[in-house]
């Protein structure tokens, strides 16, 4: 099985076997992938997790990964309705947007790198913030343009461009993160659009629910990482940025997460 995954101060001999896969876990969403076989490692230092396995990895996100994952239009639109529906004991986004408000104004521009459903800048908007948002995902994107109704992009971070007197002030990367191969390829093209002094927050998904088995949607096929907060502290900082706040937290849909606000230096 080959490597998936990279970052710049992990060395395959720091890196040992955690977890072996030679079926889907219940739960997890239906690739149709055949000879199904994947595996984790974990390194020794900074107890970061990286993801072995044998087919192709574009595979995992062409246009029928929504579908997939979500459903069809209705099911995508039916989802948001559900999530944005719940009280905030029971939100990880409302949680989310909570966090957020203490590092926020209403004169930010704030810009969501992969945002899904839009939940997130829906609460956002909701209380007369400027949000704006990228969504490589067709599908997931038209239903983004339709909720948020505009300054929603439909391309990859990497293809993204923006005029250089105009950056944001607040940039939000949530559950994106643990998708990317290269990560640090992503946080310098963030940094690159994103106000000297800006905020970005992240959150990605915590090694701690290992503790829990391997069949946890932490762990699941499409997360190519799986942070420690050491690991997410370190990457930050070998990209110049600087900490404000890191932490780890159990959300009310269960997951273990570890959240992090830091500024663009």
């Amino acid at each position: 099985m080959k490597n998936q995954s990279f970052l710049n101060c992990c060395n395959e001999k720091d890196l040992k076997d955690l977890f072996y896969y030679n079926k889907k876990p219940k739960g997890e969403t239906d690739f149709g992938i055949k000879r199904y076989k994947r595996k984790y490692k974990i390194c020794k230092n900074c107890n970061h997790m990286f993801s072995y396995f044998n087919f192709n990895l574009k595979n995992l996100y062409n246009k029928k990964y929504s579908e997939n994952a979500y459903g069809n239009k209705e099911k995508i639109l039916n989802s948001f309705n559900k999530i944005i529906s719940l009280p905030l004991t029971s939100s990880d986004n409302k949680n989310r947007v909570k966090r957020c408000l203490k590092y926020l104004n209403k004169k930010n521009l704030i810009f969501d790198v992969g945002c899904g459903l839009s939940v997130f800048l829906f609460e956002l908007k909701k209380k007369g913030f400027k949000v704006s948002g990228l969504e490589p995902d067709k599908n997931l994107f038209l239903h983004s343009k339709n909720v948020i109704k505009k300054n929603i992009f439909n391309k990859p971070i990497e293809k993204f461009k923006l005029k250089k007197t105009k950056k944001f002030d607040f940039i939000s990367l949530n559950k994106v993160l643990e998708h990317i191969p290269y990560p640090e390829n992503t946080i310098k093209k963030i940094k690159n659009i994103l106000k000297f002094n800006g905020i970005f927050y992240i959150e990605v998904p915590d090694q701690r629910a290992v503790k829990f088995g391997k069949n946890r949607e932490e762990l699941m096929i499409e997360h190519l990482h799986v942070f420690s907060k050491k690991s997410l502290q370190n990457l930050m900082i070998r990209k110049n940025f600087k900490p404000i706040k890191i932490r780890q937290i159990k959300e009310p849909s269960g997951k273990y997460t570890i959240y992090g606000f830091f500024k663009n230096k």
